[in-house]
């Protein structure tokens, strides 16, 4: 292993041949027209990483741990390459000025705050802490797990793509949205959203009591299966024609239900139906429901 203390910054080219593993005690700063280009030896950074240049590990495909936070700038270039990406420190962020990067797989061992407005994370896994910041937007498209918390703050978006298990999901504060979006059967974990959005299509399938205090959006998903569990949404957004299937459970919408002959809502099995507002069918009369 190579060892460099203090900071380190990259002004020309840094190509790792030898592939030695390496170990930055310190910052390491690549400034802009800066390349710094991985080997296969895994890179410890155990400050800050700043990139106004360029990143690029896409062909070695390293182990990287960061201690710091990743601050990536407007203009720069950012390869991750399928490198497994861990962030190990307390109260660090992904930020900078650009508008979004791609990190193909990220482990949160540390507390992690995402600052950058679309943050594209395949796989994340989470032991740890992971806040994704008011207004911010988290794409994972195939797992989203570990034994950790992910927190949505105010107005922030969460896209799931796959396979959602992480322990906590805290998805309740204002304004914010999480949308499950495989187009595949996909489990909706049982906790309190703010706003719930079903995408892509097949079946949704609710998995304990669960409570949408927001808006429910039904926007792709053919089948909403609430099984012997209980949902709950403030209100109702339908952009398709869905089936929704009860058991033995129950759905509760506490506001109106527009029903459309269009893109109708289908109710099936022995569970429970109660619209506090109104069930409305477009063009016709108001009818209570409950």
């Amino acid at each position: 292993t190579n060892t460099f203390s203090g900071d380190v910054t990259v002004n020309g080219t840094w190509n790792n041949s030898g592939n030695p593993a390496i170990t930055f005690q310190g910052n390491l700063v690549i400034n802009a027209g800066g390349i710094f280009t991985t080997g296969t030896g895994a890179q410890v950074i155990q400050g800050d990483l700043t990139v106004s240049g360029t990143w690029n590990s896409a062909s070695s495909n390293v182990a990287v741990t960061i201690g710091g936070n990743l601050t990536v700038q407007s203009g720069a270039v950012f390869n991750s390459g399928n490198s497994v990406y861990t962030f190990s420190g307390a109260g660090k962020s992904i930020g900078g000025t650009i508008a979004g990067i791609t990190i193909n797989s990220l482990s949160v061992t540390g507390s992690l705050e995402n600052n950058l407005a679309i943050l594209t994370v395949p796989t994340l896994t989470v032991p740890g802490s992971f806040t994704n910041r008011t207004g911010q937007s988290v794409v994972c498209g195939t797992t989203l797990s570990g034994a950790g918390s992910f927190i949505q703050q105010d107005n922030a978006s969460l896209t799931v793509g796959n396979t959602v298990t992480i322990t906590t999901l805290s998805a309740a504060a204002d304004g914010n949205t999480v949308v499950y979006s495989r187009n595949g059967a996909q489990n909706i974990l049982p906790v309190v959203y703010y706003n719930l959005s079903l995408a892509g299509n097949n079946t949704k399938s609710v998995t304990g009591n669960t409570q949408v205090s927001g808006v429910l959006t039904f926007g792709g998903a053919a089948t909403l299966a609430i099984g012997a569990n209980s949902l709950t949404a403030a209100s109702v957004n339908r952009l398709n024609a869905i089936t929704v299937t009860i058991s033995s459970g129950s759905f509760g919408v506490n506001g109106p239900l527009l029903l459309n002959a269009a893109d109708p809502v289908t109710f099936s099995g022995a569970g429970t139906l109660n619209v506090a507002g109104l069930a409305e069918r477009s063009g016709l009369s108001k009818v209570p429901v409950g």
